[in-house]
């Protein structure tokens, strides 16, 4: 076996230790082995020795400059290094050079969505199959820079152009981010991600697969599959959703289709009671005979809109009851999804105009919250560099939930309160610049911060003396941790699960001056509270003193998630009802 044989089995295996003195002997005895130094960049790659890794990519390529390989290695070398610009830059060269090859254009797409390059995402999608096309020109960006009807236009000039296309015969390889980013505009997401989802039915015709098991009438204890990409240690869903599956396991046989995107992430699996684990792939229809395999009665989706994984597994029919949970709180807009889980605290009269899917709305929280043992919490500026002499503003969230209409809310607290200073996260980032440049002169008296772990982030939110939730889509997890420290959130009056967690939690406890019915109301109840200690105080007092309300409320909510289960299983048992008509009466308090 020659060296650069020998070497590439080693590399194969990760053998990385033994696979570089064979490659640097091969290159000492023939340094023109172009071959040899894109390995030996590959290997550096690996080990996150980037610079080294542009070294032997480069020289490779200057070797034999008429193979793309090599020059491909450089800009993921360059994308690892989250230098887009110089990546991009390099690939447009690259695209010139070999103008019908997909493999630039597919990673120009993905550097350009990683990056939010909206514009070049669209562009590169041109290039590319009908399925990239799709998920390009039915994109939204991440982060608005203007209105949102500049973007939603072509949105939808673009569904309807597509349904002329003729349709496809294999699976499509990706979806728009617009399913998942739909839920964050002012407008209701329903009319769109229905007819996404319909055009991807009508293209992908390989997608409305039906189960022959759907007919079979459940016997024995009650078998549920969970579906989810975040059931790990470290998402929200699983904050959300965890304690709820682990109460539930000794009442049903629960198994865990887990997908790939926890895969080798910390797990929680082992803690909460399954009967097993299957990992799932990327691949659709080997996914789909697994989980078909299992004959389970109900098939639960955590969330949907949040993985293609997810998405396109939620279009065939492949249990009797197929429902989902608000690991995305709004609807998928697929019809093969039978209920949506919610809750009267969150919903109003007319919520199923927002759904797709049949709203079930439990007499408790839809999901068990855990309260945060937080002792010895306590305001400490100092140590996030927070001035110690503003009123102190913080928005939370993620910086792509800061609509544009937010800005009027920030523009007005300035105005009212001189002294205040508005705190956001994510210092340093490509959305925290693009929010600073759409703020303009009032960036001024913002302040953004890095993000910090989790265990200090109480400190935090104790350090601050309001917090803004965002609209259209509010707080979940943030809000929660809020109320175990008792800083107060300014939310807006709603009745869409989006931003409903707010206003929803804070009714439960009784308390109703942080709930604004207006902007100027926002406005106000924001500034009053920052800089007016005593009432500050006593609302924080009365946070505290009734936030068992939502944390202690465990035993009603897996009451009424049991009594939904055990009525529909019963139901199909006796064949008086059918899928689609779960009797939900029992579920009253």
């Amino acid at each position: 076996m020659d060296l650069y044989q020998h070497a590439l089995n080693l590399y194969t295996r990760k053998n990385d230790e033994e696979s570089i003195p064979v490659l640097q002997k091969l290159l000492s005895e023939n340094p023109t082995h172009f071959a040899g130094w894109n390995t030996l960049g590959q290997i550096m790659l690996r080990q996150k020795r980037y610079d080294d890794a542009l070294a032997f990519f480069t020289q490779s390529t200057s070797l034999q400059p008429s193979i793309i390989t090599a020059k491909l290695n450089i800009v993921q070398t360059l994308r690892l290094q989250k230098k887009y610009e110089f990546a991009k830059s390099f690939l447009d060269q690259i695209t010139q050079d070999y103008p019908h090859d997909d493999k630039p254009w597919g990673l120009m797409y993905d550097i350009c969505q990683e990056s939010y390059d909206f514009d070049g995402m669209i562009k590169a999608c041109e290039h590319l199959s009908l399925s990239y096309q799709l998920a390009g020109k039915l994109s939204l960006p991440v982060c608005l820079d203007r209105d949102e009807t500049d973007y939603l236009n072509p949105l939808d000039q673009a569904i309807l152009a597509f349904d002329n296309t003729i349709p496809q015969k294999q699976a499509p390889e990706s979806v728009p981010n617009s399913i998942f980013q739909l839920a964050y505009l002012s407008q209701n997401p329903r009319p769109r991600l229905e007819a996404i989802s319909n055009l991807y039915r009508k293209l992908y015709p390989v997608l409305n697969y039906i189960s022959p098991n759907i007919h079979k009438k459940p016997s024995g204890k009650p078998k549920i599959g969970i579906v989810t990409a975040y059931l790990d240690k470290f998402h929200a869903i699983s904050f959300c959703y965890a304690s709820l599956i682990k109460n539930l396991a000794p009442h049903f046989d629960l198994i865990y289709f887990r997908l790939p995107a926890t895969q080798g992430i910390p797990s929680i699996e082992d803690d909460l009671g399954f009967k097993k684990t299957i990992d799932l792939s990327h691949t659709l229809k080997k996914n789909r005979q697994i989980i078909e395999s299992q004959q389970v009665d109900i098939l639960w989706y955590l969330d949907v809109n949040m993985t293609a994984d997810t998405y396109f597994l939620a279009h065939a029919r492949l249990a009797p009851m197929q429902m989902v949970s608000a690991g995305h709180p709004c609807t998928t807009g697929v019809s093969t999804l039978d209920y949506f889980i919610s809750s009267t605290h969150l919903e109003s009269e007319n919520a199923q105009d927002n759904y797709t899917e049949t709203v079930i709305q439990l007499p408790t929280l839809p999901m068990i919250y855990q309260d945060y043992d937080a002792p010895d919490i306590h305001s400490n500026r100092k140590a996030f560099d927070l001035p110690e002499d503003k009123n102190l503003y913080f928005c939370a969230q993620t910086l792509f939930k800061i609509h544009p209409k937010m800005d009027t809310l920030f523009k007005g607290i300035l105005e009212q309160d001189e002294n205040a200073l508005i705190v956001f996260s994510y210092k340093g980032t490509f959305l925290a610049d693009q929010l600073r440049n759409r703020l303009g002169a009032i960036a001024d008296r913002c302040l953004f911060i890095p993000t910090i772990p989790q265990h200090l982030f109480f400190h935090l939110l104790a350090s601050v003396d309001v917090i803004l939730d965002t609209t259209p889509f509010g707080s979940g997890n943030t809000l929660c941790q809020s109320l175990a420290v008792g800083t107060p959130t300014i939310c807006f009056d709603t009745a869409d699960l989006r931003s409903a967690g707010a206003p929803g939690l804070y009714r439960l406890m009784g308390i109703e001056e942080t709930i604004a019915l207006s902007e100027q109301d926002y406005i106000e109840c924001a500034v009053t509270l920052a800089t007016t200690q005593d009432k500050r105080t006593d609302l924080k007092r009365r946070i505290l003193d009734n936030k068992h309300k939502v944390f202690e409320d465990s035993d009603r909510i897996i009451n009424a998630y049991r009594h939904m289960i055990t009525n529909w299983i019963s139901s199909e048992r006796s064949e008086t009802e059918s899928c689609n008509k779960l009797d939900i009466s029992i579920l009253s308090d």
